[in-house]
């Protein structure tokens, strides 16, 4: 069999503290108990997971990316692969000798928001909500994340972390690029990140690699944070950079809508805020940036004033614009395939706004240009309504009654159409 291209497995890590697992791709199901002492590069997972690749196998804990490509949507693999490898892929992927280049960490769910399409473990703004409101949701609550337990276990975490990093850094090669990026929840209100703690990370890193290897720290991050919070990260991120003149610092904003549509879609944040810290990272030209989308069926109908905003920042700023764009096909009912074609109307004018702008506005060199934006708005196109079923409907509605009941929202006042869509066909 044809051998399946994936290059996850021999250049990424990922440790999920909230899990307590370490796994080769975020979007993997399953992975090694972090609390165990293993040979991340040959321990029988990574061989198992490497060799069923190069046969042409699908293993099941890569199931996210298999299902995306049966319904004809460009999986996770497919992205990074379009990617500029940093490796002779050709020559890695036929060998069971990694070289993880990449280092993804989540330390914990703390979170200020709390996301139509996110979930207690990823945000304790909601596992909060949840436990104060008592109203229905859609994931049990014994398997809420145990914080008290996640606490106890960070500093040992915290330290097996910092000592794969070391080894990493004691393989590393001038020659390549090397990336730490910090997940969440938000990275930047963690005890373990915030007001500069990440940069005990960096050290620990040229400690043992040569000042010349380059290390990129990535933050992915909801762009809320209190202007405190903000001024110290930033301070500490130059002071770092200027001791270290190969980091560079790159930002992920999360952003798919704008105005009162992102204070709904990302409950409890602040418009405000967010188009504040917006500018205030891309005023500073030492700053690499992308915007990191997750359309949904609610945000994807606010697309042309989405659009209209990242011209304006464009003009403001200065700077091209970098968007990364995702679609939400979890939890089910949030994805735009639920929109039937009478939602046509407002998403193809946001594809026609999109075809209108230059393409000289748009970052083109890293990958996320113009075109990618466009193939993906197509696609939500074509796709609409292939969901619009009553199930998922009534996955729809219980995420819609809960919003209705529980933060107050007046879905009928703030948009009708949709209302009338889900509660009155």
């Amino acid at each position: 069999m044809k051998p399946l291209d994936c290059h996850m497995p021999y250049t990424h890590l990922v440790f999920d503290f909230v899990s307590g697992k370490t796994k080769y791709c975020c979007k993997m199901h399953g992975g090694i108990n972090m609390d165990d002492q293993v040979d991340y590069k040959n321990n029988l997972l990574a061989k198992s997971l490497r060799k069923s690749l190069r046969e042409g196998q699908k293993p099941k804990l890569c199931k996210v990316c298999w299902e995306a490509e049966e319904k004809g949507v460009e999986s996770w693999r497919q992205v990074v692969g379009n990617f500029k490898p940093w490796h002779d892929k050709e020559k890695l992927i036929n060998t069971d000798n990694p070289h993880f280049t990449r280092i993804e960490v989540m330390f914990d769910n703390t979170c200020d928001l709390a996301c139509i399409y996110c979930g207690p473990w990823l945000s304790s703004s909601w596992m909060q909500e949840v436990k104060r409101e008592q109203g229905k949701y859609w994931i049990a609550r014994d398997t809420f994340p145990n914080n008290k337990l996640l606490a106890q276990k960070a500093e040992n975490r915290t330290k097996h972390f910092i000592h794969t990093l070391e080894n990493i850094a004691k393989d590393s090669e001038k020659d390549k690029k090397y990336e730490i990026a910090f997940l969440g929840g938000e990275p930047f209100l963690s005890p373990q990140i915030k007001n500069g703690k990440f940069a005990r990370f960096i050290e620990a890193f040229y400690k043992h690699a040569d000042k010349e290897t380059s290390l990129l720290l990535n933050f992915i991050t909801n762009l809320n944070t209190p202007d405190a919070i903000w001024n110290k990260n930033a301070e500490i991120l130059n002071a770092c950079r200027q001791k270290y003149p190969n980091l560079q610092v790159h930002i992920s904003m999360s952003l798919e809508s704008v105005g009162r549509w992102t204070e709904i879609s990302r409950y409890n944040s602040e418009w405000k805020q967010v188009d504040k810290n917006i500018k205030r990272w891309l005023g500073l030209d030492w700053i690499n940036y992308n915007f990191n989308t997750a359309f949904n069926c609610i945000t994807i109908q606010n697309i042309s004033e989405y659009l209209r905003y990242l011209q304006y920042i464009h003009k403001v700023t200065g700077r091209k614009i970098d968007v990364a764009p995702n679609v939400v096909y979890e939890p089910k009912g949030l994805g735009t395939s639920t929109l039937d074609k009478s939602f046509l109307p407002e998403i193809q004018k946001g594809l026609n706004k999109l075809i209108q702008l230059p393409t000289s506005m748009f970052d083109e060199e890293k990958g996320n240009g113009k075109q990618s934006l466009v193939n993906v708005l197509t696609n939500i196109i074509d796709t609409l309504g292939n969901n619009a079923t009553e199930k998922m409907l009534g996955n729809l509605r219980e995420y819609t009654d809960y919003m209705i009941n529980h933060r107050g929202i007046d879905l009928q006042e703030f948009n009708p159409k949709f209302y009338n869509y889900i509660y009155n066909r």
